[in-house]
């Protein structure tokens, strides 16, 4: 194969890497993007026809374990929201960093997609190119539409790069940059593109500048537009304005996908999935044979199912169905054993749950590996960012610290009843501060992580008993004062409660039929009492025992002997 030459050459690197992009990009694409490739994945059999081939792959599904890993990994990038510093007069720049719409959050998870899938992006960090004016002020440059943004380019459009030591420091000095730029068609409707190679690198002199390429028809390369040197406050810049983003660096030589090897094996998963199907379709319906029969031209058709009856003329013929007794075990068996090693290579999520409880330890340290690996991960998508968004903000005019941070807390780990008792407790023996416990809480995601210590105060204070929302405004406040601003009379009011005639309650007193009742207390007989003294013996009388009736009387017993002879009935004397 004839080497490339001009501005379309790309890198080894890229050329070594390119499989191993389009395997991991078809894979997350999902089962359309697994068929569509054909034979790439999943190879013919031995005198199979082009009908038999695509109806065998049309029936095979794509156990997609690649995709879900890929996108796991990035939800517990996101699980909380990144920590994020810009400078005063910064901030709007966030709302739409690349001048499509795209928020700072969209954009950093568009580059971790990346990050997952293919283990490399790239961020164009860029301004206009204006003439320069020292008189324009930023004012100026937002009337006329002017002002930096960041565009991220896919591993793919990044084909060469070059690296060399200037003053005893290695920078990037070439970057070309492949790009589709849209083209007249053949009418208004019409849609038409071609590639353009955008050239960033260091001149003669070491500044920074922007070319624009494209490929004629003859294979040469032509210039579109001059050359651009991008300024900030009117000085060149000495630096190219791009910035790589791999998985173990910074640096412009890629990585290897993170999740390669899981692709891999979902890849040989699809191919034991289509002889799977393959063996079921073609034993799952029984085999119609017919023995004993001499086939000549007289010979009448045999029909399967319908109203028809089937006749043989040779009496000693035979028509049976044949089908398999077998369930394929040992290729059920191998699907199985290729889903646990895509689970112990990242997939976690496919992995059958134990029936015993987990402990939040056990837990945590099944995944510290893929943690481990997603931790640095964060910590390179970060540092790109933060240097990236660093650059955007000082185009912009904006000084200051600027920081991006992803979130590197991936497993829920919120307090235990235990450990929160503990904390609170050795905060109470003045073990640590205040700050101390509330950045303790906030890590057990007790309190939200976006609340400040000094947020959490003045809720404390302005909620005395504890409870955010008891009180809408001070428990102290004189109601009249309310009263007096709420445009209320307070006078008519009052004359108008008091004017209320409260309703009339009339109960009646139940009535009893009291015979019944003194013939029973009669028949009773009080335990007989003994008291042994020297004394005299005197007769014990019982205590004096009255029933309250209701309706304002009462029935008091009558004892003669210590017996109960009879019962009398008086109202109620009210006490003084």
């Amino acid at each position: 194969m004839q080497a490339k030459k001009g501005v379309s050459t790309t890198h080894p690197s890229y050329d070594a890497m390119l499989p191993h992009w389009k395997v991991c990009g078809d894979a997350a694409d999902g089962e359309h993007a697994i068929h569509a490739a054909g034979d790439e994945y999943l190879p013919k059999l031995a005198e199979e026809t082009t009908k038999q081939y695509d109806a065998r792959v049309a029936r095979t599904p794509f156990f997609n374990a690649s995709w879900r890993t890929m996108s796991g990994l990035k939800g517990m990038l996101f699980r909380k929201d990144p920590e994020v510093i810009v400078p005063a007069g910064g901030e709007e720049l966030l709302l739409d960093v690349d001048q499509a719409g795209t928020p700072m959050d969209v954009f950093a998870a568009q580059i971790v997609e990346k990050l997952m899938v293919k283990g490399r992006a790239g961020i164009l960090v860029d301004y206009p190119a204006v003439a320069i004016d020292p008189t324009r002020t930023r004012a100026d440059a937002q009337r006329e539409g002017l002002r930096p943004s960041m565009n991220q380019y896919r591993p793919e459009n990044i084909i060469n790069w070059k690296v060399e030591r200037i003053n005893n420091e290695t920078v990037t000095s070439l970057v070309v940059l492949k790009e589709m730029a849209a083209i007249d068609g053949e009418d208004e409707y019409s849609h038409k593109s071609e590639p353009r190679y955008r050239v960033l690198d260091l001149d003669e002199s070491g500044f920074y500048r922007q070319r624009l390429f494209k490929v004629t028809d003859a294979g040469a390369d032509e210039q579109i537009g001059g050359e651009s040197y991008p300024t900030i406050k009117g000085k060149k810049l000495r630096k190219i304005a791009f910035f790589f983003v791999s998985v173990d660096d910074i640096s412009p030589d890629p990585d290897l996908p993170p999740l390669l090897d899981l692709v891999s094996l979902n890849i040989h998963h699809y191919q034991v999935s289509a002889d799977w199907e393959h063996a079921c379709h073609f034993s799952g319906l029984p085999t119609l044979f017919v023995s004993g029969l001499v086939v000549d031209p007289d010979t009448p058709a045999i029909h399967i199912g319908g109203p028809t009856a089937n006749v043989l003329p040779d009496p000693n013929a035979l028509a049976y169905y044949v089908e398999t007794d077998g369930n394929f075990g040992s290729i059920s068996e191998n699907l199985d054993k290729k889903k646990a090693e895509m689970a112990v290579l990242g997939a976690r999520m496919l992995e059958a749950q134990k029936s015993a409880v987990e402990s939040a330890e056990t837990l945590q340290n099944r995944s510290a590996g893929e943690q481990s690996q997603l931790a640095g991960a964060a910590k390179i998508v970060s540092m790109a960012l933060t240097q990236a968004l660093t650059l955007l903000m000082e185009w912009n005019g904006s000084a200051g610290e600027t920081k991006y941070q992803l979130n590197d807390d991936f497993m829920p780990a919120g307090l235990s009843a235990q450990d929160l008792g503990a904390l609170v407790g050795a905060w109470q023996a003045g073990s640590f501060s205040s700050e101390t416990l509330f950045e303790n809480l906030k890590r057990g995601e007790i309190i939200d992580q976006k609340i400040t210590f000094e947020d959490e105060q003045a809720r404390i204070g302005n909620n005395p008993i504890g409870i955010e929302g008891e009180f809408d405004d001070d428990p102290l406040k004189d109601p009249d004062d309310e009263a007096e601003n709420s445009g209320i009379d307070m006078a008519a009011l009052i004359e108008a409660i008091k004017a209320i005639v409260p309703p009339e309650i009339n109960v009646e007193a139940p009535e009893f039929d009291l015979q019944p009742f003194v013939d029973a207390i009669k028949a009773m007989q009080p335990p007989e009492v003994k008291v042994e003294t020297s004394a005299p013996v005197a007769p014990v009388q019982p205590a004096p025992i009255i029933f309250n009736t209701g309706g304002g009387k009462e029935i008091k017993l009558v004892y003669t002997d210590g017996k109960v002879t009879g019962a009398t009935s008086h109202p109620i004397e009210e006490s003084a």
